[in-house]
């Protein structure tokens, strides 16, 4: 209906008949509706604020994941000519990418002839993941370095067998065989 206050208004409508004669009751919804609308508008902010706080802690997360996964890779000075990198946790292709520029340049940087991969720390190896190694691998014989793995576990060993290219290095089951091996 048009109203004094609004070009158009909501209202609720009733018709009661009394002898013979209708009666129309006109309640407006204007009051209501506008309670509805501030209600329905918390509601959006809250949601987008709620939006932006998962937003924050998604890439808090990220964060720490690149971190835990570059933590996952130390390279380690051993002696003059051999470094250690022991792996942990999953050997996925996210782990060999992010860490393998730091390898290489940690590999040629430091004169090493020799570069230990410690597997005692893996837990479970990705196709994908084993690839990235293998590359890994080739690029430091490349480079004109050993490498050497060691700690090699019977279902690495499966994923590593089943490669594409298996890594032609020497394998090693314990550290300290590559200690005396290297002294």
């Amino acid at each position: 209906m048009k109203t004094k206050e609004s070009l158009y208004a909501l209202f609720d409508l009733s018709v009661n008949w009394n002898d013979g004669r209708g009666h129309i009751i006109c309640v407006e919804k204007d009051n209501r509706l506008k309670e509805l609308e501030s209600i329905v508008e918390k509601h959006r902010k809250r949601l987008a604020d709620t939006n932006l706080e998962l937003l924050e802690k998604k890439e808090l997360v990220e964060k720490t994941l690149f971190e835990i996964k570059s933590l996952s890779c130390p390279f380690i000075k051993l002696t003059k000519s051999t470094a250690l990198v022991p792996l942990f946790g999953n050997l996925d292709s996210e782990l060999i990418s992010q860490n393998e520029k730091r390898v290489l340049e940690n590999s040629q940087a430091g004169g090493y002839q020799e570069v230990l991969f410690d597997f005692n720390g893996v837990g479970n190896l990705t196709s994908e993941g084993v690839e990235a190694f293998v590359a890994l691998v080739k690029e430091l014989q490349v480079m004109g370095l050993q490498p050497c793995i060691i700690g090699i576990k019977p279902n690495h060993a499966f994923y590593l067998n089943n490669s594409k290219t298996v890594p032609d290095v020497p394998f090693l089951n314990s550290l300290s065989k590559a200690f005396k091996k290297s002294l």
